[in-house]
């Protein structure tokens, strides 16, 4: 007795290579199987995903990646690192207005206490 050909789903083997094909060169009876059936479609996006998820276990686990995540892990005390270097910016910062602040009383005391040009100017002889 042979089976009615809408109940038979397309082997595994056979959807990999309709997953790997381009449109061009995609099996139109396999492309018509899975518009219409679920349980191939669900397979199918098993698949991709298994392979997506192996993919990237696969990148995560090369000895390249490994050396990477090892020399780039963040150090435990680079909070502390930073906190300690804003401050550190902050104090700095501070003293250079304080610093600025007193060579700028020394220009004003000495423009109050001399006289300017217009002053001298202004004065009868």
């Amino acid at each position: 007795m042979r089976r009615s050909r809408h109940l038979v789903h397309p082997r595994r083997r056979r959807l990999l290579a309709w997953l790997d094909a381009d449109d061009v060169a995609a099996d139109p009876r396999v492309t018509a199987h899975l518009n219409t059936c679920a349980r191939c479609a669900s397979l199918l996006d098993d698949v991709e995903a298994a392979d997506d998820v192996e993919t990237a276990d696969a990148v995560a686990a090369t000895p390249l990646a490994v050396a990477i995540r090892d020399v780039w892990t963040v150090p435990d005390e680079l909070p502390e690192r930073i906190h300690r270097a804003i401050d550190q910016r902050v104090r700095a910062e501070r003293e250079l207005e304080l610093l600025l602040g007193l060579v700028t009383i020394s220009k004003d005391t000495a423009e109050l206490l001399l006289p300017s040009e217009e002053d001298e100017k202004e004065e009868p002889t």
